[in-house]
């Protein structure tokens, strides 16, 4: 999967996931709420760490739903690794 980007100029493509893990099943009806942050960046790449939280709407009981960390690689117009930012 590519991205667009919001670093740089280079456009981000998904390289792999690190690991996720799901702890409630999300129902429909539910409220999802994904929070996200870069956890480390490299010179190439960026590792995002994702939350997700459900929330039933009635009774506000909001869960810890799914973790997942991510790795994406800054790409040229050739699909190569390159810097995120300019140097």
């Amino acid at each position: 999967m590519d991205y667009a980007p919001t670093r740089g100029r280079n456009t981000r493509k998904l390289e792999t996931d690190k690991l996720v893990e799901f702890k409630v099943p999300v129902r429909a009806g539910q409220l999802v709420e994904l929070v996200a942050r870069i956890t480390r960046e490299g010179r190439t790449s960026l590792t995002v760490a994702v939350e997700m939280y459900v929330e039933e709407l009635l009774s506000r009981n909001r869960q810890l739903a799914t973790t997942g960390s991510f790795v994406f690689v800054a790409i040229d117009a050739d699909g190569k690794a390159t810097p995120i930012r300019d140097e």
